[in-house]
């Protein structure tokens, strides 16, 4: 486990990715996407397995079945991770490798797939999840006269 433990950190020092050394076996990395702006990955490094989740939405508003029929036909061409549900709806990507395969090539593929898909699907995802938070939002917005694509957080008061 000491050598899995090392190629992580040294993978993650490398390549100067954000993170933080939670435990001797855990690390919370932080990529940034373009579109979901903050990637969370968890790495757990257990005896014989190296768990991954990554965060993705929160519990869908509305159109579960939308939703979860994207997820699911996702799940079948990503590399290493698969779409979850934890007990109160909210998703994450998940995945778990045996300590073997923790090398620099499987972390690049299984980064590179959760950062992809991530970012790929953040936006579809939070149209079908939140479709009607979205237009009050869109319909606020065009009230105030404010384009599109203006996040309220930077906007100053008039």
């Amino acid at each position: 486990m000491s050598d899995a433990a090392a190629t992580i950190t040294s993978y993650l020092d490398e390549r100067d990715i954000r993170y933080e050394r939670v435990s001797d076996s855990d690390w919370a990395i932080q990529l940034r996407g373009e579109k979901k702006l903050s990637i969370t990955v968890l790495f757990a490094l257990r005896e014989r397995t190296l768990q991954v989740e990554s965060f993705f939405i929160r519990r869908p508003a509305e159109n579960h079945a939308d939703l979860y029929r994207l997820l699911l036909r996702t799940n079948v061409r990503i590399y290493g991770v698969r779409f979850a549900l934890d007990d109160i709806g909210d998703v994450y990507l998940v995945g778990r490798f045996p300590v073997e395969s923790v090398t620099d090539e499987e972390l690049d593929r299984v980064l590179g797939a959760i950062f992809s898909v991530s970012d790929e699907l953040f936006m579809p995802a939070i149209e079908i999840g939140f479709e009607s938070y979205l237009k009050r939002d869109m319909a606020w917005r065009a009230a105030q006269g404010i384009p599109d694509g203006v996040p309220r957080a930077t906007i100053s008061p008039k």
